[in-house]
Parts: structure tokens; sequence; C-alpha cells
């Protein structure tokens, strides 16, 4: 690991400065890292002036800084760590031009100042705070319609405000960050598959849930077979109940007489046919 100090250009101004440090989470080096992003800050007007145009930055983990003299010469500063700070930097003084870079590998705030013009919190001075990138860890529901329009919590650590996600590469809507580890989103329309889940801070520090969530055709249900409904004001009837057997034999049946067979269309056989009903008995007269 190295630290030297370089005039913008290429042109060497300083005493090139190379040493062994073994430093717990900061990285000091004289390369770029791939990824995230490069900072860098200035040092003008016995200031440091971060990219949001204060003294101080929020950055996430494994990001480089780098400190550049802006300061007309002689002017120098350095960039020292407070004290009781763990692990310590100090890029000793800086001509105009002069840089100084450090990689910071873990969380945690860290202040810091200019020997020369600043100290503790006052003067000449600066924070640089580093989060952790978000870490995704799971999803529920797993699965959804390729419609989209489904409600869907993530979990894991280090969500911050303002967070986008994303369903490969689709943005989600409704993104709610309910706490640090805890986000609720409305999935996006896509085709049938797995696809990745992507969260990403507002400092461009990502996670992913990789081949995590399904989009699936739903089938649709067969309709519902028709109700026949009843005809409104209709009532059903009352039943009948019948008291006893039926009995299909009159009561008094008409006597019957024997004839011989001398009526027509009647064979030789004997036929029995009614007798006469008697004659009713004749009303009695008044006097």
């Amino acid at each position: 690991m190295g630290l030297r100090t370089q005039a913008m250009g290429g042109k060497r101004v300083g005493i090139a400065l190379v040493f062994a440090v073994v430093l717990a989470g900061l990285v000091m080096v004289g390369h770029a890292t791939t990824a995230p992003p490069d900072v860098a800050i200035s040092m003008q007007m016995f200031k440091f002036v971060a990219p949001n145009g204060t003294i101080n930055t929020t950055i996430p983990v494994g990001t480089k800084v780098t400190w550049t003299n802006n300061d007309p010469s002689p002017i120098q500063h350095t960039t020292t760590s407070d004290p009781a700070i763990i692990p310590t930097f100090d890029s000793g003084p800086l001509a105009h031009g002069a840089s100084f870079s450090v990689t910071f590998d873990q969380t945690g705030v860290f202040p810091y100042h200019c020997s020369f013009h600043g100290t503790l919190g006052t003067g000449m001075h600066g924070t640089i705070t580093v989060v952790a990138p978000p870490n995704p860890t799971g999803v529920a529901p797993a699965d959804g319609k390729t419609t989209g329009d489904t409600t869907v919590t993530i979990t894991g650590t280090g969500f911050q405000l303002n967070v986008t996600v994303t369903f490969d590469g689709l943005a989600a809507t409704g993104v709610m960050v309910v706490d640090a580890n805890t986000i609720t989103a409305t999935t996006p329309a896509h085709g049938p598959g797995v696809v990745d889940i992507v969260v990403t801070n507002p400092d461009t520090t990502t996670g992913t849930l990789a081949s995590v969530f399904t989009y699936a055709v739903l089938t649709p249900l067969p309709p519902p077979r028709p109700s026949v409904a009843p005809i409104s004001g209709a009532k059903p009837l009352p039943a009948t109940r019948v008291p006893g057997p039926i009995n299909l034999i009159p009561p008094n049946p008409l006597p019957l007489r024997r004839s011989s067979g001398n009526e027509v269309g009647t064979s030789s056989s004997e036929v029995v046919t009614p007798a006469p009903a008697p004659a009713p008995a004749p009303l009695p007269t008044r006097r």
C-alpha cells in the first residue's frame, strides 16, 4: 500500500512518500478503485469542499477519496484524521496541485482537519461518513403476475431513504422504506421467468437478490355456474297432508243383479249388471 503527492497533470511538485501502512479498515492507495465511483475533495480558500459543496460527505464502503490542494502557492495543506480516530491517516504537507488518496473499507464517521489551518471541529476541517451498501436478503411473496401490480416486501439491512428498486432492470413503483431493514414496493410488468431484484441507495451503492422473483402467467379460473334466482314475490306452495290411507272402494256399493244373458251384445255367459237404485222416498205433505 502506498501514498504519494503528485501535481495535477503528472508533474511532480512534492516529495514522493511511499511507505507501508497497516490500517484496520482503511487502505491508502495510489491507484483508482473500480467501484464504487471515486470522490474528489478540493482544498480551496482554506476549506475542504466536497462534491455536495459542503465540508461533509457520505460515501459507500470501498470508495476512494482524493484530496487536492487547489490553493495557490506557497499555501500548503494536510489531510489529517482527528485524534482518537482509528484507523488514522495523514497526508503530510501538500503543495499546490498535490493530492492524497484514502480508500475507506469500513463503515463509520471519520472527522479530519488540516494540521496547518484547522483543528478538531474548527477552522479547516471536514467529515467523511462511510455507510454500508444495501444488503437485501429476502422478498415476499416470491412470485407474481406478468401484468405486475404485486405488492412485495423486501427485507435486509442498510436501506436508506429514497432507495430505488428494480426487477430485471425495470423500476418498481410505490417504493417505501419502512425502516433500514424493510422496503415495500409494487412490481412492474414483465414477461414470464425468474428475475433479479436490485436495491440502490441514494449514495449509488447497490445490493442484489439474484434469481429470486418469478413472474408467472396465471390460468384464469372457470366462470362460476349461474344460479337460478327465485321469482320476485313468489311463495312456496303449502304442503298438503292426507289423513290416513286412501280408500278407493265406495262405502255403500250399489247392489248387483244377475242377468240371463239376453242383453244385446252379451254372450251366453252370466253377466252381472248393477241393480237399479231404489226410488227416493216421497216427501211428506203438509196439511
